[in-house]
């Protein structure tokens, strides 16, 4: 993500448009998530830390200050919700599809981290991988 960001920001266009996905593999991770709810696994938790680990470390290298202070509260709000979800789907053993595509259509991570490192001079356009 560091070097697209640098080739964004070398780019002196005064207007840009970025098309952006999720970051490789949060897809993924969110759907093995989906799967320990649904068997009531005991990884849940630590899966679901692992992703917040992930996020906040790629804001920390990308962005500094209230940028990724702002980053770090959206995700925060972004993780109850999922845990929420989460939790739903561990009571009752099974997740429809509704679930799924809520549970995977999070903002991107890329697009909350670009926004900021670009102020207003971008329009963003993030994309679900599902």
């Amino acid at each position: 993500m560091e070097r697209v960001a640098r080739i964004i920001e070398a780019d002196t266009a005064p207007r840009k448009a970025v098309v952006l996905s999720a970051c490789r593999g949060v897809t993924d991770a969110l759907l093995s998530l989906i799967a320990l709810a649904e068997q009531d696994a005991p990884t849940l938790e630590q899966r679901l830390h692992e992703l917040r680990q992930r996020h906040v470390g790629i804001a920390r290298e990308l962005l500094a200050g209230p940028p990724c202070d702002e980053f770090i509260a959206t995700f925060e709000q972004d993780l109850q919700d999922i845990a929420g979800i989460l939790q739903t789907i561990r009571l009752v053993r099974s997740a429809s599809t509704t679930m799924r595509d809520v549970s995977t259509a999070t903002r991107s991570c890329a697009s909350i981290v670009f926004a900021p490192m670009c102020g207003e001079r971008m329009m963003f356009l993030a994309l679900s991988s599902g």
